[in-house]
């Protein structure tokens, strides 16, 4: 459907960017959800919730040092961000979705 979006609207919201890497990042496709994370957050550097998907993208792919940096990002927006926290925002459709979502959040360093 984004990908639809895309297409058809180059002038879409920024956000979409980041709503495409989640699906991606939850679909185990972490090198998608990467480059769709980079945009998300270059066009929506403030948006912390879109840097810790790009955290969690970047451990995932093996990019530590990104995802280190990215994590930083979000602790600089969200000083008292936590894993737990962000996970009970984030409506996920199974718990193996949410364990994976963490695994990577963990990987690039954020606390739980």
């Amino acid at each position: 459907m984004l990908d639809h979006i895309f297409r058809r609207n180059p002038f879409h919201r920024p956000i979409y960017f980041s709503f495409l890497a989640n699906a991606y990042y939850l679909a185990k496709r972490y090198e998608d959800a990467l480059e769709m994370s980079r945009t998300a957050v270059d066009r929506l550097p403030a948006i912390y919730q879109a840097q810790a998907w790009y955290a969690a993208s970047a451990a995932q792919a093996g990019l530590n040092e990104e995802a280190g940096s990215a994590a930083a990002a979000v602790l600089r927006l969200r000083p008292n961000f936590t894993i737990g926290d962000f996970l009970r925002t984030v409506s996920l459709a199974n718990e193996e979705q949410s364990v994976r979502l963490e695994d990577g959040l963990l990987k690039a360093g954020l606390p739980r």
